[in-house]
Formats: structure tokens, sequence, C-alpha cells
């Protein structure tokens, strides 16, 4: 998992900078617990979902929006 693999920080901060200076925004999906997203919003990660966040919808068809994402400013 990213909290105990340094090359995976690496990958996911890589990654979260590329985009931010693409102009981009970023979403980390598989948030399972707290130490993880607080390492994604250290990371300057944009939105998270995950288990941690929300359960899996059981009719996704009904809430397939935006608001599926938790953002990780305080901008939404």
């Amino acid at each position: 998992a990213m909290v105990n693999d340094p090359i995976d920080q690496a990958m996911v901060n890589s990654m979260n900078d590329i985009a931010h200076c693409l102009g981009r925004k970023t979403v980390a999906e598989y948030v399972d617990n707290k130490a993880i997203l607080k390492m994604l919003i250290d990371s300057g990660v944009d939105y998270v979902q995950g288990h941690y966040i929300a359960q899996p919808l059981s009719d996704p068809e009904k809430s397939a929006d935006a608001s599926n994402y938790v953002s990780c400013n305080n901008d939404g």
C-alpha cells in the first residue's frame, strides 16, 4: 500500500505534479483508510474516492455524478 511503499508514494506525487503542471485536477481511487487519505491530501491530490470515504452504491446509475468524489481542498 502507498503508506508503506516509498515507490508508490513517489509515483503518486509525480503523477499529481505532472497533472497539475498540465492544468488538470487529480482523482485518487481506492482510499481505504485514514492514513492513505492523509498522504493523498499531503500530496496535493484534488479529489478522492474509496471505501473509507463511502461504500459502493447499490445502483450507480442513480448517482453517477461528481458527488461520488470528495474534494481534498476547500473548493467543493
